[in-house]
């Protein structure tokens, strides 16, 4: 990635009011939108567990925000929520399916140090699950009922072992 400022733009989110949350957002899509459009770095990432046809860079951005999302931070979690779902409505090679287990990957409260961090783990899987389905990408999948009463149930286990 030729842009210097790229890695600028996340750190940014954090220390931003809405308007340049949107601006930093938007700087972010349209650094990767130019990287694809060029063809560097569209070699075929078959390591992104987010489908074959995610860069690198693409892959970098989603993980990033995605972690974000955990912060304890509610202006973080706002802001990187945001550039999330602008990237899951930007770029179609994401699968949505891939991306489901992506979520629950990073946001597995056994990740959580302490005790303490389970909700954040939780309230950040559920943003991810509702930024997909904000996103209108959900229902292209043949089988979308099926994986919202997994995530349903999912929650519901959750709940009944306590961990909210």
């Amino acid at each position: 990635m030729d842009d210097k400022d790229f890695l600028t733009y996340f750190d940014n989110l954090i220390k931003a009011d809405d308007k340049k949350i949107l601006e930093n957002t938007e700087n972010i899509i349209t650094t990767l939108s130019a990287v694809e459009h060029k063809g560097a770095n569209k070699s075929e990432n078959t390591n992104s567990p987010l489908g074959h046809l995610v860069s690198e860079d693409l892959q970098y951005s989603i993980d990033r925000l995605l972690k974000g999302t955990v912060s304890d931070n509610i202006k973080t979690k706002t802001a990187f929520s945001t550039a999330l779902l602008g990237i899951l409505r930007n770029f179609t090679n994401v699968q949505p399916d891939k991306y489901l287990e992506y979520v629950d990957k990073i946001t597995d409260r056994k990740n959580a140090v302490t005790k303490g961090e389970r909700s954040h783990f939780l309230l950040s899987r559920l943003i991810g699950i509702y930024i997909l389905i904000v996103s209108k990408r959900l229902e292209k999948l043949p089988n979308y009922l099926d994986i919202y009463i997994n995530i349903y149930t999912s929650l519901l286990e959750n709940m009944n072992e306590g961990n909210w």
